[in-house]
Order: C-alpha cells, then sequence, then structure tokens
C-alpha cells in the first residue's frame, strides 16, 4: 500500500514494549471460581470475567495463535483500556512514548498477516515476527488526527453491524416462535373442523423408531469414494455438504450407508449444540460418522417432523436435563433420546405442519443471506476507510507537525539505562501481579489446574530462548510442578535442551 511521501515505515519492534512474560493463563475451571468484574481476554477479544487484573493503562493485543489472521475483514490487533487479564494467547504490547495506541491499532489492521505466520494446523504469530511487522508510522500529532477520524468514521460502520446483528436475532427469535406454536397441539387443533377430536396422542421415541444406530469410528481420508457425514455437516437443522471427508472401506460404506429419511443426531457436542438434528435428504451416497445417531422412523413418524420436533425447544430442554457434561463437551446416548416424550399428531397432520415450517423457515433462510451479504459489505468498506486512511486521503500534514523522523531519532537514541528505569516503572504501575487469592495462587498451581500454561509459550515469550531459572519465575508454577511439566514438554519435543548447560529453547523458535 503506497503511504504518503512524509510517511515512515517501522518496524514493529521499535515501537512498543512488549509484556508477554506479564501474562497468566487460567483454565475454564480456573476462572469459574475466580469470576469478577475484570475482562480476561484470549487471542480475539474477551473470553471470561475475573476477580483480578495483571495490566491497568493502554495496550494494544494482538493474536499469537488462534487469530483471524487469514480473513482481512476481521481484526487481530486491538486496543485495550483498564484494568484486564491477558491469557498466552495474545501479545501485549504498550506503545512508547510519541506512538499513538489508537492509531497502533489501525495501522496493524494494514499488515498482511499470513506473510508473517506459521504453523501447518494453528496460525500462530511467533514474538520473533512480532517485532519485525511492517508499521506505516507518521508524526504524533497526524497519528492523533487520523486516529480520531478513523474512530469517528468507524463508528458508524459499528452501529450498522449492530443493527445488522439485532436483526438477525430478531429473526432467531421469530424462527423458534414459529416452531413452537407449530409443534402445539392446541395451535393444530384450532384449525380443523373438530377442534376437541383427541387426534394428538401421547408418545414416547424409542416406541416410534425403527432403529437408533452409531456411526462409524474409523478413520477417514481427506479423498475417497463416500462421504462421511460428520457433526460439523449440521447447521441450522440442516446437512451442509461442505468440509467434508471420506472413506472407501467397502464394509464400513455397506454398514453405515444411509437412506432418504434417515435423521441424524449429534449425539456429542459443546452443551449448546449437543442434539441438533438434520434429515438426510439426498441422492448422493453417504455414511455417518460415530458422532451422530441414524434415526431410522417407523411409518407412523414423519422423518421431517422429527426433525423440526428435535430442534424445538420442548425437546433443546428436555436434551439440557438429560445430558452428561464432560470438560469440552456434553453426550446424549441412544437410551436418553429414545426416552423423550412428546405429543404426536396424525401423519396426515405433521405433513400439514412440515409444510407450514418449511414455507417460514424459507423466508427466515433468504432474509439470513441478506444479512450476511450486507454484512460482508460493511467489512469492506470499513477495509477501505482504513485504507483510505493510510494512503493519506483523511488527513494532511500541519505546518506544526514534526517530521517523523524526529519522532524515530528520540526513540532509536533511548539508553539501555533509559529503557529499564522506564520498564521498571511499568511494572510498578501498569503492570503487576495479582495480589488477590485465585484459585491455586502464584506459585501453587498443580499440572491438571493449569491445562493451558504452557512451558514453551513462555519460552517463545522470553524470545524463543532462557534458563531454566528464568522460565520458572515467568510460568508461575511450584517448583516440583515446574520440572514435571518441563519433563513432559521435552519429551513431547516442545522444547529441548540448549547446548550451553542449563539454558532452554524452544523447538521451532531456535
Amino acid at each position: 500500500m503506497p503511504l504518503p511521501a512524509h510517511w515512515a515505515t517501522v518496524a514493529l519492534g521499535n515501537l512498543v514494549d512488549i509484556h508477554d512474560t506479564a501474562r497468566i493463563p487460567l483454565n475454564k475451571r480456573q476462572r469459574l471460581k475466580f469470576r469478577g468484574p475484570f475482562p480476561y481476554y484470549g487471542a480475539n477479544g474477551i473470553v471470561d470475567h475475573v476477580a483480578d487484573y495483571l495490566f491497568d493503562g493502554v495496550f494494544v493485543l494482538i493474536a499469537e495463535d488462534g487469530g483471524h489472521f487469514d480473513d482481512p475483514t476481521r481484526t487481530v490487533a486491538n486496543k485495550v483500556e483498564g484494568r484486564f487479564w491477558v491469557n498466552n494467547h495474545a501479545h501485549v504490547v504498550r506503545a512508547r512514548e510519541g506512538v499513538d495506541p489508537a492509531f497502533l491499532a489501525y495501522a496493524l489492521r494494514t499488515v498482511n498477516w499470513m506473510d508473517y505466520v506459521g504453523g501447518s494446523t494453528r496460525l500462530k504469530l511467533t514474538q520473533a515476527s512480532l517485532k519485525t511487522l511492517p508499521v506505516p508510522l507518521t508524526s504524533t500529532a497526524e497519528q492523533v488526527r487520523l486516529a480520531t477520524r478513523l474512530t469517528e468514521a468507524l463508528a458508524t460502520a459499528e452501529k450498522a453491524a449492530e443493527a445488522l446483528k439485532r436483526a438477525s436475532n430478531l429473526i432467531d427469535a421469530y424462527r423458534v416462535s414459529v416452531l413452537t406454536v407449530a409443534l402445539s397441539a392446541v395451535n393444530t387443533r384450532r384449525r380443523r373442523a373438530h377442534p376437541d377430536n383427541p387426534d394428538w396422542t401421547e408418545a414416547r421415541l424409542g416406541d416410534l423408531v425403527e432403529a437408533l444406530d452409531y456411526g462409524s469410528s474409523a478413520k477417514s481420508a481427506k479423498i475417497g469414494a463416500v462421504p462421511v457425514l460428520r457433526m460439523g455437516n449440521i447447521k441450522d437443522g440442516r446437512l451442509e455438504w461442505g468440509d467434508l471427508v471420506y472413506t472407501s472401506d467397502p464394509r464400513e460404506i455397506e454398514k453405515y450407508r444411509l437412506n432418504r429419511g434417515d435423521v441424524l443426531f449429534n449425539r456429542t457436542n459443546s452443551a449448546e449444540l449437543v442434539g441438533k438434528t438434520a434429515l438426510y435428504d439426498d441422492d448422493r451416497p453417504a455414511i455417518h460418522a460415530g458422532y451422530l445417531i441414524r434415526i431410522v422412523c417407523s411409518p407412523v413418524l414423519s422423518p421431517a417432523f422429527l426433525t423440526y420436533l428435535l430442534n424445538g425447544p420442548d425437546a433443546r430442554a428436555y436434551f439440557a436435563q438429560v445430558r452428561s457434561d464432560g470438560v469440552n463437551q456434553s453426550n446424549i446416548n441412544a437410551t436418553k433420546l429414545a426416552n423423550l416424550r412428546f405429543r404426536l399428531p396424525p401423519l396426515e397432520e405433521q405433513d400439514k405442519i412440515v409444510r407450514s415450517l418449511d414455507r417460514a423457515f424459507a423466508w427466515v433462510e433468504d432474509m439470513h443471506k441478506h444479512i450476511e451479504a450486507s454484512t460482508a459489505l460493511l467489512a469492506r468498506l470499513k477495509i477501505g476507510v482504513v485504507t483510505k486512511g493510510f494512503q493519506g486521503e483523511l488527513t494532511a500534514i500541519e505546518p506544526a507537525d514534526e517530521h517523523v523522523g524526529l519522532l524515530l531519532t528520540r526513540l532509536a537514541s533511548e539508553t539501555a539505562e533509559a529503557r529499564a528505569d522506564r520498564l521498571a516503572a511499568d511494572r510498578g504501575t501498569v503492570i503487576r501481579r495479582p495480589t488477590k487469592k485465585w484459585p491455586g495462587g502464584v506459585r501453587s498451581l498443580t499440572v491438571d489446574q493449569v491445562a493451558e500454561t504452557d512451558l514453551r509459550e513462555g519460552l517463545v515469550a522470553l524470545g524463543g530462548e532462557a534458563s531454566a531459572a528464568d522460565l520458572w519465575a515467568v510460568s508461575g508454577l511450584a517448583i516440583e510442578t515446574f520440572y514435571k511439566q518441563l519433563r513432559s514438554e521435552i519429551i513431547a519435543g516442545r522444547i529441548r535442551e540448549s547446548a550451553e548447560k542449563g539454558r532452554l529453547v524452544a523447538s521451532d523458535a531456535a
């Protein structure tokens, strides 16, 4: 992107102080015991709220891993102000004097992140790469003017985005309302000639199906003869044929082949998503994976009606009561599914309900497509506004502005002693260790309590190499726990011992 002639491009490491060593990750179990008013940040924003804080000031948080590096419409760097806690999935930087934090966060939106991240399965921005990020820079006064203009312009876009989100939520609420009413025996009887006719009966799902079959547990491949439908292929009550895996094993295909009219129930997922259901109504051959249960309906139960029923509020409430919750996922087995009780209309009434819901849901889907298109357009407009700002179209140089070269000279001339004094002052004010008692304390956490504590990440934060003593100092672990975890990470190949005695090296940061 061409910059105005009076601007410069500077490596981020020359403009900020990096405070990654002050981060402390808390796992979900810890956070449940440590609820409070302070935001707990991860790679892409606020994850939770906790009872204490690590930082108190104005910072820029930049995703380290798990960020939206490959999506230019999503932000990777954000200005954060006030008191907050940060885990080890976001870099924490503090702008040096003369660099406006809001401007810096906007400037980082011009970075092509894919040129600086690595990793085959999870993209990661190492601290070494972080320091080399090219940042457009101008005088402090123009930085402030541009940040103000961008904030004003993007505030309007944010209001529009919020309006679109509210519209989407209203449509979702309409969807639930329509589903609830359609599955109500009282409502359908009002449309019948004989409203007192007892045509709805109490039913148990297990008595109305011919089979409840678990899917294949065999390993799938990226290419093959037949798709293997997984829980990710069920969305909003429908099957999506993207992100497919395959099998070519004839025994698996024969055993788990799906037939038109089979209902697929997601038995294992997060607490919010477990139980989502879709109808297989396709001519494309497929089998189902192990986290799905195939329901084969008897002649008195419409598969399409059952799909709507299982996605309806009453069934969802039942699943919330009977599911088994683990640390990261919940489960509803076939026995619990079979015990679902509901009011069953005659088959003719089931078909009427399905036709009515099909029409209503087609409108809902059409509205969501319009909202998604508008949201995508708005995201592109926001990119355009930022681009114009950094091409000099929103601000201009003013007579009182100093040249950016003078700012860079001041930054470069800071002595090591002055920098050390400044960082020490920061540690006493805006950066701190928690003073309140939090689960496990600062140096008494056990390995199972700190599943998110990662010694290799600590090494990367220290520049990729450090002494065992320095790594222990930033880990927040008891000494016995530290060496247990260190040993496990060395065995796993995540950390190796340096040729220099007593020093450790992060496996991919040497």
